[in-house]
This record gives C-alpha cells, sequence and structure tokens, in this order.
C-alpha cells in the first residue's frame, strides 16, 4: 500500500514586516509583557507596573506604592482587562504575588507561605483555578489556588517544584516545564512525563507557548533548542533556534508564520518566517538593546529591553494569504507499505523529513519528490514537508503499521 501526500493546491505565503518602534522609554528593566486582547497590554519590571489601553502605542505608569525592599515585579498574568497578577521572586517575607480587580488601580497582597521561593510564574486556567511557581538559587515552590487567588496551596509534587515554565491549553491541558515537560489532562490534579529529546547539558525549559490546541514550542534556557510538538504536547522534537550560551527568555509568535525569541545576551532578537522550522536573527532589530521580555497577538509584537524601553512591531497581516484550495492531506494513515508518494502537480521543489517521537531524524528527501522509499519499523513518526521558495512548511503525524 502506498503512502500518499496530496498536495491539493498550494498556500502562497506573503510576509510584510514592519519596523520596530520605541514606544516606550523607561531606566528599569521590562521582565514580562502581556497583551490582555487587542487593546489592554500590561508590562512590569525593576520598580515598574505599565498599562497600555491602545495595544501597546502608548503606556501609563501605574507602579503600585508598597513598602517593600526591592520591588522587582518579574511576571504579569492577567485573566481579563480588570482582574489581574503580578508576581515577584522574593524570599525575606516581603509580598511577592499581588491581585487587583480593577486594572491595576489598587492592589492586594495575597502572597502564601507556599510561595516561600517567590513568583516567577503565574497561569490561571479559569476565574477560579490557578497555578504560581517560583525559584531562588536551589529552592523552588509550585503553589495552587481555587478561589481565584486569595488562598494558596503548596503543590508536593518534587517534578512540579522544581518548574520554570508553566503554560495550559484550556482548564484540563497544561504543561509544566523544567529538565524535562510534564503533561496535565486533568487540570493539574496529575502530571506525566511527555516523550521528548533529552536536553543537553543540563538544560532547562525557560518557556512553553502554543500557537493552537496542537502546535506548541518550549524554549531552552541556553537558546540552543527549540522543542515542538504537533500533536497537542504527546511528543516533543527539537529545532536549533540559536547560538549555545545565549540565555533565552521568552518565545512568542504575533501570526501563523512569524515568531519570535528572546533572551538576556542576545545582540538581536531571533525570528522565524516560517512557523518554527528555522531561526535567524532579526537585523532590523534596533543595536544596543538588550531584548528580555516579550508578548505578540494578532499581528503585533511587543518586545521590553533590560534598559527599559519597549518596542513595537505591526505586521500588517496574518502572514498567510490561502489560494487554490489550500489543503494538505495524507492518505491512507496508518501505513504499511515503504513507500511514500506525494502528488506534487506545480512541480514546487520540496525538503521531506520523517521523524520519530524522540526527534531524530530517520529519513530525508529533497527535489521534486514524487515518491519517497523508507524502510522504517512499525511507530508513530512525524513527517514535515517544506516548500522551497515558500515559507510554507507542513507537519503531519503519520503512523506506520
Amino acid at each position: 500500500m502506498k503512502y500518499t501526500l496530496l498536495l491539493c493546491g498550494l498556500l502562497l505565503t506573503i510576509m510584510s514586516f514592519g519596523q520596530w518602534n520605541v514606544v516606550y522609554t523607561g531606566n528599569q528593566a521590562i521582565y514580562d509583557i502581556q497583551f490582555v486582547n487587542d487593546l489592554v497590554v500590561y508590562a512590569v519590571g525593576d520598580s515598574t507596573f505599565l498599562k497600555s489601553t491602545n495595544g501597546g502605542n502608548t503606556w501609563t505608569d501605574m507602579t503600585p506604592n508598597i513598602s517593600v525592599t526591592d520591588p522587582n515585579f518579574e511576571v504579569v498574568h492577567f485573566l481579563d482587562a480588570n482582574t489581574g497578577f503580578i508576581g515577584r521572586t522574593d524570599i525575606t517575607g516581603n509580598p511577592n504575588l499581588l491581585k487587583t480587580t480593577d486594572g491595576g488601580q489598587n492592589w492586594t497582597d495575597v502572597s502564601s507561605s507556599a510561595m516561600s521561593q517567590g513568583v516567577s510564574n503565574v497561569f490561571f486556567t479559569s476565574a477560579n483555578i490557578g497555578y504560581a511557581t517560583g525559584g531562588v538559587g536551589s529552592g523552588n515552590s509550585f503553589a495552587a489556588t481555587n478561589d481565584g487567588g486569595q488562598t494558596w496551596n503548596a503543590v508536593s509534587t518534587p517534578s512540579l517544584a522544581a518548574s520554570t515554565a508553566l503554560f495550559f491549553i484550556n482548564d484540563s491541558v497544561g504543561f509544566s516545564g523544567a529538565t524535562e515537560i510534564r503533561k496535565t489532562v486533568d487540570g493539574g490534579q496529575n502530571w506525566q512525563p511527555v516523550n521528548m529529546s533529552a536536553l543537553s547539558n543540563g538544560n532547562t525549559i525557560a518557556d512553553i507557548l502554543f500557537t493552537s490546541a496542537s502546535v506548541g514550542f518550549a524554549l531552552t534556557y541556553d537558546g540552543s533548542e527549540i522543542l515542538k510538538t504537533i500533536d497537542s504536547g504527546s511528543n516533543w522534537y527539537p529545532v536549533v533556534a540559536g547560538p549555545s550560551g545565549a540565555l533565552a527568555t521568552a518565545i512568542s509568535f504575533p501570526t501563523v508564520n512569524i515568531g519570535y525569541v528572546v533572551g538576556l545576551t542576545f545582540t538581536k532578537p531571533l525570528i522565524t518566517t516560517n512557523r518554527g522550522l528555522t531561526w535567524n536573527a532579526d537585523t532590523s532589530f534596533p543595536s544596543g538593546l538588550s531584548a528580555f521580555s516579550l508578548s505578540a497577538r494578532n499581528g503585533k509584537t511587543l518586545i521590553g529591553t533590560l534598559s527599559g524601553e519597549i518596542l513595537l512591531k505591526s505586521n500588517n497581516n496574518t502572514g498567510v494569504t490561502a489560494v487554490a484550495n489550500p489543503t494538505v492531506d495524507i492518505f491512507p494513515n496508518p501505513v504499511t507499505s515503504n513507500a511514500l508518494g506525494f502528488s506534487n502537480p506545480l512541480g514546487h521543489i520540496l525538503n521531506v523529513s520523517v521523524y520519530d517521537v524522540l526527534g531524530k531524524k530517520v529519513a530525508f528527501e529533497t527535489g521534486v519528490v514524487n515518491e519517497m522509499a523508507i524502510q522504517l519499523p512499525a511507530a508513530v513518526y512525524y513527517c514535515t514537508i517544506q516548500v522551497i521558495g515558500t515559507n510554507e512548511v507542513y507537519s503531519k503525524k503519520l503512523v506506520i503499521e
């Protein structure tokens, strides 16, 4: 039986790249930014809490007047335009998690002993259910709330206590990252490790992001690896991102194709224009600024720097213009033969790669591909097809029986 990939027409991708514009200038580092919706954006940093109500074009300083020794806010997480949290990694007994219900006008200290190592990640799956993780030095903490953040309890699972990244797709499915990625499918009650390649040199996960219910990315701290999933996080395979030792901090996608990575020692942000397949330095980013924080939504990207600037870049469209039945189909699947067939009526040059569940490339073909011979054992694989000369990349799960 022949495995056939049918390219029923192709997507024509038109990229529209804007320029980076400085929209805020301060003198304190910007550690985190969050688009709440297309208009409301929040940013935090050293002694800094900022709000924008016009999509990041202008900003208002709304830093709360709290009595702390070192008011360095490192994380911001809002559930809607009014209700949200800001956190800090403090272990001296000072407030490390504050809550507002009026868009940052007033704040309540909701810190807990369960946050003994401060707060560096906050994520809510609903108005009531949320999680907060933190870590200073060799200590780590993981706390959970079921009353909207008013009270918090420690989560004792050792693997979660070391969490350095946190993301939920929906109320039930979420991911925690450290030296491995763990997945929950029951709203955080239980967590299990996913199938992934081992991280190099004791590396850890710095950030996790899903661009859809099935496609997600995990960024390693040294910036040398981005892990990608196309099956809702059950399996992850590596994509080389940038130079080792780059101290990456955040990843975000303003469009389906365009994404950015920033980090502590990056001279330029990294950019992808093909859904994370390849990454290069964004040479349009101004020199002399250290991009550290990042948020993107509907064609807009905001980057915060360690010197206190916020920069905005707009892409005027979603990055994709569809023509001529833009579908990619695989059939039959599962497969029982040793040949992959391709319908490529326009004669496009293709790069076809097949990966196993650990991210190892087990087959590759390039050219005007019509058929590809493979000798692979029965298992689950992932087939990636890059259409040369465009920015189109297609990924499909392949089952060989």
